[in-house]
């Protein structure tokens, strides 16, 4: 059971980011994309700290120099440009583009953790490529520069953020909370700055608005990004990058259930073609284990 607790939380953080996107879609109706990405890093943040006070830690920031980097590279970088990305354009075609994370953090931590590729990991990093050219449609004549630019980015940050936090080596639960709470707090916060000075709509403060920022602020961001730090430490970065490419395809699923986001041809080819390159490489991580 304790070794299946990486995986189990991998499971459940595929499921909540999932949804995640659906969510933040929602929300930018009554809120610009930086203000929204802003205050769910920021209150989930504060929602972090008494756990830590609960649990007998300290509040002061910890590896402030790593911890700078994840809330410069996850939170404004990611968060920020996938919000963006989302406003711009639907949510299957963006979140496809941000998750091209898996396909940069293989590439880094090849090229800095030194994490070796097996000929099966090739072989489903290659299906997993080809999956997600045929949901992004390039060639199509929705296809929307701004966004495209955002989500692509988005993904280049998190893939980056990766190998930082691969480096980020820590000895307990506690120092993982705090990690994970300073690096929103401070970064939501950068996030606000930025959306001061850029001019948008004002935030609509209603039920279903503050029902998207809960979400996105406790599941989301605060035990979303614990988790994800959680199975960096515990995983490689390449089984746990190409893992989460099960996301965009629940994402996908559940925009043509509740947004009418009817998939295309490309887009539900694209969508097996994952399935099938998560299968190998799950079989991959079995074989070379043993």
């Amino acid at each position: 059971m304790t070794n299946n607790k990486p995986v189990l939380a991998l499971v459940v953080l595929v499921l909540i980011w999932g949804y995640s996107w659906i969510v933040t879609k929602q929300a930018l109706f009554w809120s610009a994309p930086l203000d929204f990405a802003a205050l769910r890093s920021i209150f989930g943040g504060l929602c972090l700290l008494p756990v830590i006070i609960w649990q007998g830690g300290s509040l002061q920031p910890l590896y402030i120099k790593s911890m700078l980097w994840l809330a410069l590279l996850q939170t404004v970088g990611f968060l920020g440009c996938s919000a963006l990305a989302l406003a711009e354009g639907a949510v299957g075609r963006s979140i496809v583009l941000a998750y091209t994370m898996p396909l940069w953090a293989v590439i880094f931590a090849a090229w800095f953790l030194g994490e070796r590729l097996y000929h099966l990991q090739w072989l489903a990093l290659g299906l997993a490529s080809l999956g997600l050219i045929g949901i992004i449609n390039p060639w199509e004549a929705n296809f929307t520069l701004a966004s495209t630019l955002f989500a692509l980015a988005a993904g280049l940050w998190w893939g980056i953020s990766v190998v930082v936090s691969k480096r980020l080596k820590l000895n307990n639960t506690l120092e993982l909370l705090n990690v994970t709470a300073w690096q929103m707090l401070l970064g939501g916060i950068l996030l606000e700055v930025l959306a001061y000075f850029i001019p948008s709509k004002p935030i609509t403060w209603n039920a279903p608005f503050l029902w998207a920022l809960a979400y996105a602020a406790i599941l989301t961001s605060a035990l979303g990004w614990l988790l994800w730090l959680y199975v960096l430490q515990k995983l490689s970065a390449s089984v746990t990058g190409l893992s989460s490419l099960a996301v965009p395809v629940i994402s996908m699923a559940l925009a043509w259930l509740i947004l009418d986001e009817i998939p295309t041809l490309g887009e539900m080819v694209g969508m097996l073609l994952i399935l099938t390159s998560l299968t190998i490489l799950s079989l991959a991580a079995l074989r070379y284990r043993s």
